[in-house]
């Protein structure tokens, strides 16, 4: 919506939000959510007509996020962080078309939604697992605003100057791909603006020959040749058909392969995964059922005793704080240690579970186990399950609690 002043928001407290403005760069916090746009235009000065709210991912989720390129993002990554420093082949079909004149006389593949055809994009997975760090990261390596990163989420928040069809496509193919969202670098077209006369194949190779005849084309040239060979736009066809200037004849090695048989190391590795995840699994359970059936049977035992209040002789004074004390103490310490044990198990689980879903996407045709298996777990809410157990126990040792 490029009449509107995007501005974000997401819940910090109950009943109050944080509001981000995209285009100014400023936060501010405890605004009621009932009036949001209302504290907006009141914190960064514009009518409430102008505003246009857009939920986005809470800063504090872990997500698993998805970048998609088509351009120098591919070859040229620069300072983006990447999971594997991999690209893979299978992104979704968009209106891609060298449509942009940038630094250096190139013109650019950038989102071009008059383009007739749709190509095949590439992705990455970004190496951040929150999206603020993701998006900043993508933001930097473009030396663009912050505004000019498009990105769809799982729950379908948005923040993209596309057409509703379009956003759709990506999100549904970030779906299926298992991601929490997807980013994208959002730049469109300036060639009718720096040129003056619409952008069609001929007007576009006009243009490549008058930078060529001024010494100006080193940088356009390369940049066409190096566009990723699968981007095979209409004006790409008529650059290489009239100028020569081709692709080379190997992809880019930072793009990988899809995973299709059995014999691929990366199955085997695949495995692994699994098979350590099972494991893992089976001592987290074993863990949790015979340290808390160990520190039930302790707590039971001292509530029991207390309650009896066995008394020896008259004469005999009552033990001293210290020593009544040291038992709980003592199983306190108990459960902080089984805790502090079940979080690193916690940990290396994770590890195990995010390297799996790694190899799944890109598996053809897709393998969805592991990406099934953790949807349904955290349905389960289980994490927070033990969380709480762990903090009852604790409440329950306190000699004071009672």
């Amino acid at each position: 919506m490029p009449h509107k002043r995007l501005v974000e928001y997401w819940s910090e407290t109950t009943g109050t939000v944080t509001l981000h403005d995209l285009a100014g760069g400023k936060r501010v916090s405890g605004i009621d959510a009932n009036s949001a746009t209302r504290g907006a235009a009141g914190a960064f000065g514009f009518p409430e007509g102008e505003i246009h709210l857009v939920r986005r991912p809470s800063p504090r989720k872990r997500m698993r996020v998805a970048i998609l390129g088509w351009g120098s993002l591919v070859w040229k990554p620069g300072s983006l962080r990447l999971l594997d420093n991999a690209w893979h082949p299978d992104g979704p079909l968009l209106p891609i078309e060298f449509a942009r004149i940038s630094r250096r006389n190139r013109l650019t593949l950038v989102l071009h939604e008059a383009s007739q055809r749709n190509v095949r994009t590439l992705w990455a997975e970004s190496e951040f697992r929150r999206f603020d760090p993701a998006r900043k990261n993508l933001q930097d390596r473009e030396e663009c605003s912050l505004q000019s990163v498009g990105y769809v989420t799982a729950d379908s928040s948005r923040v993209s100057s596309l057409s509703n069809d379009l956003i759709e496509r990506i999100l549904n193919w970030g779906v299926v791909q298992g991601f929490d969202a997807v980013i994208w670098t959002e730049l469109f077209s300036n060639f009718q603006e720096k040129e003056n006369v619409p952008l069609t194949p001929p007007n576009a190779l006009a243009y490549l020959r008058r930078i060529k005849q001024n010494g100006a084309a080193e940088a356009a040239e390369e940049y066409v040749r190096r566009a990723p060979a699968q981007v095979r736009t209409e004006i790409r066809e008529h650059i290489e058909t009239e100028l020569g200037w081709l692709p080379p004849s190997v992809e880019p090695t930072s793009v990988t392969s899809a995973i299709k048989t059995s014999d691929d190391l990366r199955i085997k590795e695949w495995e692994q995964c699994r098979a350590t995840i099972g494991r893992l699994d089976t001592i987290l359970a074993d863990l949790r059922k015979y340290g808390f059936s160990l520190i039930t049977g302790l707590l039971t035992a001292s509530a029991f005793l207390a309650f009896l209040g066995v008394q020896t002789t008259a004469s005999l004074s009552p033990p001293p704080t210290e020593a009544r004390a040291a038992p709980f103490i003592a199983i306190m310490v108990l459960i902080a240690a089984l805790s502090s044990v079940d979080s690193y198990y916690q940990v290396l689980l994770s590890a195990g579970v995010e390297r799996a879903l790694d190899l799944e996407v890109k598996t053809d045709p897709h393998i969805r186990v592991t990406k099934y298996l953790s949807v349904n777990a955290m349905h389960t809410r289980s994490t927070y399950v033990t969380l709480f157990l762990y903090l009852l126990l604790l409440a329950t040792a306190d000699p004071g609690a009672g």
